[in-house]
């Protein structure tokens, strides 16, 4: 009884820290998307200013070229030397920040000292800032090109919806993603201004899923927010995001841990289960085994009793009825004690086989004559049916003798009323067949599966004198698979049990 407490404690314990486990993999796995996700959004939303700002770009420019071309390439003059001055101080952030809290301090900080390579490209600097100021001119402001197209679209209107260039779109979409490190195509889809009707889409397989993105901004063609404004969306399918993004390898990495942890704990629990349910046969086992012994040891004593008394030892008879007794007692302590050390030899990894060749209708009828005495005092009939053509097979004398037997003493056991059992052989082109059929209980197909197993005893109702270690069957199995046999059961509750034995010839 202990015993099963603690196992109950310690797998309720083992359960519990699953369930926590499983718990707090769920929590890290959600946190770790959830932050990916904002990540991911981030990028999205960083790409997309971009886009804008590069379709922008490209209005400007196609609507410049066609109204004020001399506007436009002052434009890129100054957008190339802009370039240029982000270069130089993306190259040396620690000059320009040195520089410019000086500029800012200049009243009350030291005469910055510079080295001639740092005077040099200030230097370089100063010159591209002043080439750049000279450039510009007080009609056109070129530092904020997106007013300056609000201006020449109301002066001219000339920008409208039809005006969007969308392979334009999709290129700078595909090319920002990637720069931003997102590798995934989306859809990409530009609704009206209504946001009910879509005037383009990359990808119509996911027309509904674009009606419900998140990813969802705005563009006013030429900076104008009238009919002009449209909307573009993009949809991410979930598939390509599993495939693409790391922290879904953690997902997939967390529930394989999990699937392996309770897949151990299910084997561990199961181990422990039969660990117990072993010890409870085992402990059968030995309560049935003491029985057994002790049942022909005090029949044995008793008959010597007998023996030693006067009146006994005058009669003949007597004296012949007790000898008689205590030979079948110690044949019967030996064949017990003799099935008990077979089965410990079947488990040593150096039992082998003495093969020969053996007639395996004579090992059945010697059984059948050894057990004509039990069969004649339970009033019954063996009946003998050898059909095998062939009865030689290449086998061990002794372990097919103790087969035989063995399904003969289960039949008889089992066999409530008047012995009606029949012993037949046939055989086919590989194997020779050993048939054991009783008209006895029967065993319930739910305990089929289990009879083979060592120790396991089929509980018997209400028949109480049915004795045995539980290791018949188990030590028969054993005998056919070291053959390379099979052994097929059948039974029906009420009306018998038949067990087909299948041996090779070689």
């Amino acid at each position: 009884m202990k015993r099963k407490k603690v196992l109950i404690v310690a797998s309720s314990l083992l359960l519990v820290i699953l369930i926590l486990l499983v718990f707090s993999q769920t929590y890290l796995v959600e946190e770790s998307l959830r932050s990916s996700k904002m990540l991911f959004g981030n990028a999205v939303n960083k790409t997309m200013v971009d886009v804008i700002d590069n379709m922008n770009k490209a209005n400007l420019k196609k609507f410049l070229l066609k109204n004020d071309k001399s506007s436009w390439i002052k434009y890129r003059e100054v957008e190339a030397i802009n370039n240029e001055l982000k270069a130089i101080r993306a190259k040396y952030p620690d000059l320009f920040i040195k520089y410019e809290s000086n500029q800012m301090m200049k009243m009350l900080a030291d005469p910055l000292m510079l080295s001639e390579t740092d005077s040099a490209i200030l230097h370089v600097y100063n010159e591209l800032s002043n080439k750049r100021d000279s450039i510009r001119d007080t009609t056109f402001n070129l530092n904020s090109y997106a007013d300056n197209l609000i201006k020449y679209t109301n002066n001219y209107n000339v920008l409208d919806i039809s005006a969007l260039d969308y392979k334009l779109l999709d290129t700078l979409v595909k090319f920002q993603l990637a720069k931003n490190d997102i590798h995934v195509t989306p859809s990409i889809g530009v609704m009206d201004f209504s946001k009910k009707k879509f005037l383009y889409v990359s990808n119509t397989t996911y027309l509904t899923q674009l009606y419900d993105s998140d990813y969802i901004y705005e563009y006013a063609i030429g900076g104008l927010r009238n009919e002009n404004v449209v909307y573009i969306v993009l949809y991410f399918p979930t598939a390509q995001y599993i495939l693409k993004n790391n922290p879904y390898y953690f997902l997939l990495l967390s529930i394989l841990l999990v699937i392996v942890i309770a897949v151990v704990f299910i084997m561990l629990f199961k181990m422990i289960y039969n660990q117990e349910k072993l010890d409870k046969m085992k402990a059968n086992f030995i309560s049935n085994m003491n029985h057994e012994l002790k049942t022909p040891i005090s029949t044995i004593s008793l008959a010597c009793e007998m023996l030693q008394l006067p009146d006994t030892l005058a009669d003949a008879n007597a004296t012949n009825t007790y000898v008689k007794i205590i030979s079948n007692e110690n044949k019967r302590l030996r064949g017990l004690v003799e099935v008990v050390l077979q089965q410990n030899k079947m488990t040593d990894a150096k039992f082998v086989f003495n093969k020969q060749t053996v007639d395996v209708h004579e090992i059945i009828l010697k059984v059948q004559e050894n057990t004509n005495f039990i069969v004649a005092n339970r009033k019954g009939d063996i009946k003998i049916d050898l059909d095998a053509k062939d009865p030689i097979i290449y086998a061990d004398a002794l372990h097919v003798t103790n087969l035989v037997y063995n399904l003969l003493d289960n039949a008889i056991k089992y066999s409530p009323n008047e012995l009606d059992i029949n012993v037949k052989t046939y055989d086919d082109d590989k194997y020779l067949h050993i048939v054991v059929s009783d008209h006895g209980i029967g065993i319930e197909k739910s305990n089929l599966k289990h009879i083979f197993d060592k120790f396991y005893r089929v509980t018997t109702g209400e028949i109480h004198n049915v004795k045995g270690f539980g290791i018949g069957l188990s030590y028969v199995k054993q005998i056919v698979d070291l053959h390379k046999g099979s052994i097929d059961v059948k039974s029906t509750i009420g009306e018998g049990t038949t067990f087909d034995v299948k041996l090779p010839r070689s």
